[in-house]
């Protein structure tokens, strides 16, 4: 049997942990009915004190190593930090990997030195971004990422929990640069990043139980390296589509995806619109699949659909290597390989063809 997507506990769990970093006062969660949950939000969100950059919020200092004012508008004392390095050799080719993304060329490049920021919401979970257009370069943030304003780009740095570009249903763009997410120890079940209007580039995803969250429109992900964890019946996915009403514009190219190992999983990349709707304007281009039920599955599809050049690590899927909606794919250059410790390709099995 096919498991379709992340569990429903797993959604809840990501909606709560959402209200909880945030300090939104709720009620009750969406959807599960457990108001008591929600009134323990509230009562915390009111006892936190209010998020840094509010009324009546501390001062806060200057930051080294910060572009701009980093979430916190008006304050005195943030001086500008460094100018961002220029783009590495080879970005928006491979990046910085020479050959498929590995833990060794992705995440924080070798030899930066990070400077922790103290978490400034309201409890202290995590670091909340409120300014448009902040850039944060050569930080590390020891719990989650609230991105809450739009056009903030984030590079060489460490995020040790969760980026969540959501707050009371708003969406907001932001970039995601030659950075490492995710703690080194233990298993987030939640996603690392998402979930719409972002782009990433160059990331070690790791500690999470699914890489990457698409739930609207606008997403590129390419030159990154996913390792998904599980604890128990999380349904683990590399990357996911899911909880959206026709998703579009998704470029996702040249990353490895890796599921092998992982005790409950989903597939490396599951493009599925569970609500209904089509996806619409997608391209899969040239990554490394492995592991899942099925390597792949693009389902309830429509459009411009492009799977080209893809590599599936040969026998590592439950099933097959793709479920997919053949009919609306351009479908050309997929093959079954083997490879090595590093993902380097040792030699081509066969074609995979498109199965429905």
């Amino acid at each position: 049997m096919t498991i379709q997507g992340p569990s429903p506990d797993l959604r809840t769990r990501a909606r709560a942990r959402l209200l909880l970093i945030g300090g939104l006062v709720v009620v009750s969660l969406a959807g599960c009915g457990q108001t008591g949950h929600g009134v323990a939000l509230s009562q915390r969100a009111r006892s936190s004190g209010p998020a840094i950059g509010t009324p009546g919020s501390p001062p806060v200092t200057g930051v080294p190593g910060v572009t701009g004012v980093p979430g916190v508008p008006g304050v005195p004392g943030n001086k500008p930090g460094p100018t961002p390095s220029p783009a590495k050799p080879g970005s928006g080719g491979n990046g910085r990997c020479a050959g498929y993304p590995n833990p060794s060329c992705t995440g924080v490049p070798a030899g930066t030195r990070l400077t922790p920021l103290a978490n400034n919401n309201v409890d202290h979970s995590a670091y909340r971004i409120l300014t448009p257009g902040t850039v944060l370069q050569n930080v590390h943030i020891r719990g989650d990422l609230m991105i809450n304003a739009n056009n903030v780009t984030v590079r060489d740095s460490q995020i040790d929990g969760t980026v969540v570009g959501e707050y009371a249903r708003v969406h907001y763009s932001f970039k995601l640069i030659d950075s490492t997410i995710g703690p080194a120890r233990g298993c987030i079940s939640l996603h690392a990043v998402g979930d719409m209007r972002y782009t990433a580039s160059g990331l070690l995803v790791r500690g999470h139980s699914s890489g990457f969250m698409v739930s609207g429109d606008n997403v590129t992900i390419r030159d990154s390296f996913v390792r998904n964890c599980s604890n128990g019946n999380d349904h683990a996915g590399g990357i996911q589509v899911w909880d959206v009403h026709n998703n579009k514009n998704l470029l996702i190219q040249h990353n490895t995806l890796e599921q092998r190992g992982t005790s409950s999983h989903t597939a490396p990349l599951f493009l599925y619109d569970s609500n209904g709707g089509t996806i619409v304007n997608v391209s899969v281009i040239d990554n490394m699949l492995a592991g899942g039920t099925y390597s792949l599955e693009l389902k309830r599809a429509a459009g411009r659909l492009i799977v080209h050049g893809n590599k599936f690590v040969n026998k590592s899927w439950d099933y097959a290597p793709m479920e997919s909606t053949c009919s609306v794919i351009d479908w050309a250059g997929n093959t079954a390989v083997t490879v090595d410790g590093d993902y380097r390709v040792t030699s081509t099995v066969r074609p995979v063809a498109c199965v429905s």
